[in-house]
């Protein structure tokens, strides 16, 4: 997120400078004081811009002269993505909401199954999952062990939602 100060991932010295308006959300524009319990909600608009700003592939405006979109922007209106699903849309536009108190928080992010399948799985069946991966794992290493030749596992194909 950005809460209009960033450092350097690349390492040497720490030094604060002045983040990038283009993440900020709007709260912090209205110069007015902020509760401390919406700050991560600040931080979660600022996930949402560069979410949005990553999928659409178009720099985000700095202020009203860059793009008479910044305003709409900052309200939490984001034009469409036509080459992304409504749930994804969705997710964004729930990060952006222009009321704090309105926008997900991150736990309900993470959560969420179209970001992360396996958040819908009970912790019961990821257990008999982890445990039927460790018995293939034995079976496999005794295999190895003795000298057997190893069988290869079916190829199956994979859905984009298995990769998580």
């Amino acid at each position: 997120g950005d809460l209009g100060h960033m450092n350097s991932v690349q390492g040497g010295e720490i030094t604060p400078t002045e983040g990038d308006c283009r993440y900020m959300a709007p709260e912090f524009l209205l110069m007015e004081a902020v509760e401390a319990a919406q700050l991560v909600k600040a931080d979660m608009f600022s996930t949402g811009m560069t979410l949005y700003e990553a999928a659409s592939l178009k720099r985000l405006p700095r202020n009203s002269e860059d793009s008479p979109d910044y305003e709409k922007l900052k309200q939490g209106w984001l034009p469409p993505l036509p080459n992304f699903s409504k749930e994804f849309y969705s997710i964004l536009r729930s990060l952006v909401h222009y009321k704090p108190v309105q926008r997900t928080s991150a736990s309900k992010l993470v959560s969420n199954p179209h970001l992360n399948p396996l958040a819908t799985k009970s912790k019961s069946q990821l257990w008999r999952e982890l445990h039927q991966t460790k018995l293939r794992l034995v079976e496999l290493e005794q295999q190895v062990n003795s000298g057997q030749q190893v069988a290869e596992p079916k190829k199956r194909s994979v859905k984009l939602s298995d990769l998580s």
